[in-house]
């Protein structure tokens, strides 16, 4: 098991990769996170989770350079049957610990946080999705217990305004893309880590 990133340093990395990531395509997040907020409204969530994995794939191009569309957020229809058993699979247990005072649903929610991102990096089945997310949120607690907290301030605001949502629900995407390629120890793709590929697209100064 990898040491803990240091809290400041963590959110300070995934704010600024996060708003760099954004701010540099901007048109095409925003198109993404239309699509995504539609067609899970329309599908009455159905289509929600599968939509998520291909925004994250989008994200995952993107920091490596490699080019995106947004219509790749279709992509994640790829992991479609994957995708839905996660989000039945959270949506239950959050429904059930949430009988139990609240705090075992959000505990359930914050563990889980980053299954979908483990389908599109990792290509892993429901459990294991699971499995991985529980990983990485137990050996970063608190990096990603503030983080969330953050996040669903942002969320916050942005549903408090209509046209915020264009601007908070692809930041919050982006984050947690960033948030996972600096949590997770192991390679994402080629033999590289998430640390080395991040580096590649944002050089330190």
């Amino acid at each position: 098991m990898e040491a803990s990133e240091p809290l400041e340093p963590f959110l300070k990395a995934v704010g600024e990769q996060t708003w760099k990531a954004f701010t540099s395509d901007a048109l095409l997040y925003v198109l993404a996170s239309v699509a995504l907020s539609l067609l899970t409204v329309l599908t009455l969530g159905v289509l929600g989770a599968p939509l998520a994995v291909g925004f994250v794939k989008i994200v995952r191009s993107r920091r490596r350079g490699e080019p995106a569309a947004w219509t790749d957020i279709f992509s994640g229809f790829q992991h479609f049957l994957v995708s839905i058993i996660v989000m039945v699979l959270v949506v239950v247990a959050i429904l059930i610990g949430s009988l139990f005072l609240i705090v075992p649903g959000l505990l359930i929610a914050l563990f889980t946080i980053f299954a979908l991102p483990a389908i599109a990096y990792e290509d892993t089945g429901p459990f294991d999705a699971i499995v991985r997310s529980f990983e990485i949120v137990k050996d970063n607690f608190l990096n990603v217990l503030l983080l969330s907290l953050v996040l669903s301030v942002v969320q916050g605001v942005g549903g408090a305004v209509l046209v915020g949502m264009l601007l908070t629900t692809p930041l919050t995407m982006i984050a947690l893309t960033v948030a996972y390629e600096r949590l997770t120890p192991r390679p994402a793709s080629g033999g590289h880590s998430p640390h080395v590929l991040a580096a590649q697209v944002d050089p330190a100064p």
